[in-house]
């Protein structure tokens, strides 16, 4: 792990959440070495004293959410099962568990993932990979929401339950085009996490 350039890429983060009117905290903390008896992977220390998460939800997409849980909040959201199974929770990511999978640290940074219902989707091989990816899911996706507002009468089919006419229909175009550049530029940063970061076509038109 290159200690050097994660640190760039939380400050990159943290230069576009400020960009984009995000709450985040500007002075460092000191880490801890363990939590909950568990030892802490360097990657997610570094990111602990650098980033120094404040529990305030970070929204992309319109309709998708990640919340980091503080560093006083670690010892309390930990889980006997999670820690049996290797996952250290680290925060949410659309009400789902965030988790490390500790085992899978050998150069101490280790994958992401959420556990939707139990079951474990790889948001990224490791944490930089996973931090690339909600940065350029913040600078891309916030443009969705704009295609809403752009078309005439959007707001008024949709508390009808329809959309029909064709600037809806050119709007969903670019809508479309939006995600598939998305996923290309995620593909190209984490080829092995790009099916987990498939955002849902209904949430996102709803």
């Amino acid at each position: 792990m290159q200690q050097t350039a994660l640190i760039d890429m939380i400050e990159d983060l943290k230069s576009t959440l400020d960009r984009l009117g995000h709450d985040y905290t500007l002075l460092r903390s000191s880490v801890p070495d363990t939590v909950a008896g568990v030892e802490l992977p360097k990657s997610y220390q570094l990111f602990l004293e650098h980033f120094v998460p404040n529990g305030s939800e970070i929204r992309f997409a319109q309709y998708h959410a990640v919340t980091f849980w503080t560093q006083e909040e670690l010892e309390s959201v930990q889980t006997p099962a999670q820690l049996r199974s290797g996952w250290l929770n680290v925060g949410s990511f659309d009400d789902q568990p965030l988790v490390l999978k500790l085992n899978d640290s050998e150069d101490g940074d280790p994958a992401v993932y959420r556990l939707a219902a139990g079951y474990p989707l790889r948001m990224g091989s490791s944490l930089f990979q996973f931090l690339r990816i909600l940065q350029l899911s913040l600078d891309m996706l916030g443009v969705l929401g704009d295609f809403d507002e752009a078309v005439p009468g959007f707001q008024e089919e949709e508390e009808m339950g329809y959309h029909d006419s064709y600037e809806d229909a050119g709007a969903m175009h670019s809508r479309e085009e939006v995600m598939d550049e998305f996923y290309r530029e995620v593909e190209m940063i984490d080829a092995e996490s790009m099916d987990s970061w498939v955002l849902e076509q209904e949430t996102l038109e709803s």
